[in-house]
């Protein structure tokens, strides 16, 4: 007799099935090509982001066509098995995700960002739209950081839909009983009342981020493919579509709305007023037209369907999730590549690493793993919340290249670069900011070195780096050329509480903010200042640098930013021919700086600019400053107005400068008078 055979093991319980479209793979495929593009910054991929908005119809239309097939089979929807079912589809693909992350900081600093612990945590906890909706660093943080995990914000918001449609599908349906086709007509109104808000929203620059990452703005484009699930179930639509001009209308002219997309995803910036003024609408039809479409025999299909854009589809979950970590790996710095080919080498890496992740993660997951409800679910928190144990546990690294040790070097943290004279230290003051601000280094060598002032020296430390904007390193536009972000840039702001911590300073000057007379990227958009989303982002900023500032506990003066008339020394241009000297701007920036730290305790606004207009022949005096920079006279004359506000603060405030309580002052009063010091 043969030997007895071993029960067979019981399958993953995976509720109905529906015939496998191919058409829908290679939809996929096209959205995440879109994304790729989008994230590479070609200028032809502008509106690639709507990439994702297509995979939400998608995820909609799926939701909805298996819910329904298991309506129809038992009049019912088992919430355990919807539940773990998209599990099993979103959770370890997303947990590898931020494993990888966390590695990747750890090793090579990438995604070393200062909202990194609250970036695992959002992912972790499916809430990364929300924190980027309202960022609790500020609209500058939101934007402007590197973080590795950002892109998780999609993956988000499907998530949050699948823990609630369930629950309002089983609801509607209960209600409307065999007029079931009420609960899609509902479902349409959730998307017109979605789309609605968001174009409310829309036209308000204060609200951008929240249109844009919000799920109650974001949900009607998923809630489309709802209603199309719906339909297509419908006998009466089946019939409707059974009509030859119809079916033909459909089958073609489902071509022209992949055109359509196409056009939607090359032309369509994010900073358009269109985006949710009909854009994230019209994609979603469009979209809802191509998933109709490729249901059924016809062109769109054949298209769609054919085998390298399926294979691409069935990975696109997996490539999207990595793609982000793995451009911020593979850039510039470390490959010497740029442009097309530095595009070719992520996106090969990224499907390369997606087809594995699929073959080694997910199909186990989805299909084989047979591990009961419970211990899955067990396994899925207990990896969360060993990988938030270990985010902090783990130092939180500074980006790649930066270092943050203190030493006596070019570059921020640079100590003792003007000591006492053979005189008295009266007091050890830091000079933060930029080139502006280490030209004004000599003038405290020229203090130093006046007999006058033997018994009132001065230590100086910088933490100076030239050309370096107080709103981050990121590129931006300075004199029409696109600067690109320099390591030294980059280590200002991480090193800046390391070099105040070096010593117990007594007073700290910040001077800076030529490098943001320019334009910078926010959100694909040019922006300077004058536009409100520019503004808003580089108070930010300020805000930001000066919390760091006040640990110190030391009195800062912060000084104004005086007009400039810089060129970039090509003999064929003037400087009125760049938008960096704009007197508009710099007036601007000055009330950024004054409305920001003007009411913050301890602070000064030192009006360095109104200083320099009262000086014989104004604040271009040649003598006196040249460009965006001090000459040694104008140093030692500004240091002169200066040094007895620095002395006098320092005699007010005693052995304890960290107690002070001198509220700010838009502009220093004038000094003693002196023959050699021209007046305020």
């Amino acid at each position: 007799m043969p030997p007895p055979q071993p029960a067979p093991r019981p399958e993953v319980d995976r509720g109905p099935e529906l015939p496998h479209v191919p058409g829908l793979d290679g939809l996929r495929a096209i959205a995440l090509a879109a994304v790729l593009v989008f994230s590479q910054g070609f200028d032809y991929g502008r509106g690639g982001f709507l990439g994702t908005s297509s995979a939400f119809t998608l995820s909609g239309f799926l939701l909805a066509t298996l819910s329904l097939a298991e309506w129809s089979q038992s009049s019912r929807l088992q919430l355990g098995r919807f539940w773990e079912r998209r599990a099993r589809r979103l959770v370890p693909g997303l947990l590898l995700t931020v494993l990888l992350v966390v590695i990747l900081q750890v090793a090579v600093q990438v995604g070393s960002v200062p909202t990194f612990r609250g970036d695992v945590l959002a992912a972790l906890s499916f809430s990364t739209n929300w924190r980027l909706a309202f960022p609790a660093e500020g609209f500058a943080r939101s934007f402007s950081e590197l973080s590795a995990l950002r892109h998780l914000w999609p993956v988000a918001i499907i998530a949050q839909v699948f823990l609630v449609f369930p629950l309002l599908f089983r609801g509607l349906m209960w209600v409307t009983g065999r007029q079931w086709r009420i609960a899609g007509a509902l479902f349409g109104a959730g998307a017109v009342a979605s789309f609605a808000w968001a174009w409310t929203l829309g036209g308000d620059p204060d609200t951008r981020d929240l249109v844009y990452y919000g799920t109650h703005t974001r949900v009607g484009e998923l809630l489309v493919g709802v209603v199309l699930g719906y339909a297509v179930l419908s006998p009466s639509f089946r019939r409707f579509l059974s009509r030859p001009p119809i079916m033909r209308t459909v089958r073609y002219g489902a071509l022209g709305a992949l055109v359509g997309l196409g056009l939607l995803w090359t032309f369509l910036p994010y900073e358009s007023d269109w985006v949710f003024h009909g854009g994230t609408a019209l994609n979603a039809l469009l979209t809802a037209w191509v998933i109709l479409a490729v249901t059924m025999p016809g062109p769109t299909a054949g298209l769609l369907g054919i085998w390298p854009l399926r294979h691409v589809g069935q990975v696109s979950y997996a490539a999207y999730l990595l793609h982000w970590p793995l451009y911020l790996l593979l850039d510039e710095d470390r490959l010497g590549l740029d442009g097309p080919a530095l595009f070719g080498v992520r996106a090969g890496a990224t499907l390369g690493a997606a087809f594995l992740v699929y073959w080694a993660v997910e199909t186990p997951f989805r299909w084989q793993i047979r591990w009961p409800r419970i211990q899955l679910g067990g396994m899925f928190a207990g990896a969360a919340a060993a990988l938030t144990a270990v985010v902090f546990v783990l130092p939180l690294n500074p980006p790649h290249g930066i270092s943050l040790a203190i030493d006596n070097g070019d570059g921020p943290g640079d100590l003792d670069v003007v000591q006492p004279s053979g005189g008295t230290e009266a007091a050890r003051v830091l000079v933060v900011g930029d080139q502006m601000a280490g030209s004004l280094v000599n003038g405290f060598t020229a203090w130093n070195g006046s007999p006058d002032n033997t018994d009132q020296q001065f230590r100086v430390d910088t933490h100076v780096t030239p050309n370096c904007p107080l709103g981050g390193p990121e590129t931006r536009m300075s004199l029409g050329q696109k600067v690109e972000p320099t390591l030294d840039c980059e280590a200002w702001r991480p090193r800046l509480p390391k070099t105040l911590d070096a010593a117990d300073f007594d007073a700290i000057i910040v001077v800076m903010g030529v490098s943001d007379l320019g334009e910078r990227r926010i959100e694909r958009k040019w922006l300077h200042l004058g536009d409100p989303g520019y503004d808003r982002w580089l108070a930010d900023q300020i805000d930001e640098t000066a919390d760091v500032l006040a640990e110190a506990g030391a009195p800062v003066f912060w000084a104004t930013t005086p007009h400039v008339r810089m060129d970039d020394e090509d003999p064929a241009t003037q400087w009125p021919d760049f938008d960096d000297n704009d007197p508009g701007r710099v007036d601007q920036l000055n009330q950024l700086i004054i409305g920001t730290v003007g009411d913050r305790k301890g602070f000064t606004v030192v009006d360095l600019d109104a200083w320099l207009n009262s000086t014989p022949r104004g604040q271009f005096n040649p003598t006196l400053r040249t460009g965006s920079a001090f000459t040694d006279d104008g140093a030692a004359q500004a240091i002169a107005w200066l040094a007895p506000h620095l002395l006098a603060r320092q005699s007010s405030s005693g052995s304890a400068p960290s107690t002070t309580t001198t509220t700010a002052t838009t502009a220093l009063p004038p000094p003693p008078e002196d023959p050699n010091i021209p007046p305020p």
